[in-house]
């Protein structure tokens, strides 16, 4: 048992890169691939996330698991009401932490732009943290945690553009009705004053 265990050990540490830069020039490689990947709309799962993979997504929504997370992107893709119809991104690397060997925490920022069949687009700034493992020969994604600013977003800039212009409508459509109320109470007094010489 001891001889299969130090077995498995050896196979796993002997198929990491030797140095450093092979491990981080493997990393740049995998980003290039993966961002390449989500643009085509068509991410090979199974070979770029560990098969119990956690992502969190913006809303606070965690998918776990490779099975999961597919059927989290059909429902986006293909809902009965509004559908992502796009998804491009811009990954952008900002640290690389290699807490064990084989284990990788990278930071990053994306400019992500998403389209919707309702006609809504827009373009979001993000923040990510991905945890990478070494599998085999490449790195894969174990845990990912996408963040943006709730403050300054086109979601909350959408919504209150929405208001806005609810408001003026709201505004215009009192304007009105308090002139056809004006001229109703005018007509009704200028009757009324007919009608009592």
């Amino acid at each position: 048992m001891k001889k299969v265990l130090f077995a498995v050990v050896m196979s796993i540490v002997m198929s990491l890169p030797v140095s450093a830069t092979d491990r981080l020039e493997a990393l740049k490689q995998f980003m290039q691939t993966f961002q390449a990947q989500v643009n085509a709309g068509q991410v090979d799962l199974p070979s770029m996330m560990q098969p119990n993979v956690l992502v969190t997504f913006h809303n606070g929504q965690r998918v776990k698991g490779v099975e999961a997370l597919q059927l989290f992107i059909t429902q986006l893709t293909q809902s009965q009401t509004t559908q992502l119809t796009k998804f491009q991104t811009q990954l952008a690397v900002e640290t690389v932490t290699e807490n064990v060997r084989g284990t990788l925490v990278v930071q990053g920022a994306s400019l992500d732009y998403l389209a919707f069949s309702d006609g809504l687009q827009f373009n979001l700034n993000s923040d990510w943290t991905a945890v990478l493992v070494w599998h085999g020969s490449g790195w894969r994604i174990a845990a990912l945690h996408l963040s943006g600013n709730i403050f300054d977003n086109p979601v909350v800039d959408s919504a209150s553009e929405g208001m806005q212009f609810a408001g003026m409508i709201g505004f215009l459509l009192g304007l009105v009705a308090s002139w056809i109320l004006y001229r109703t109470i005018r007509r009704q007094n200028e009757q009324y004053g007919v009608l009592r010489k």
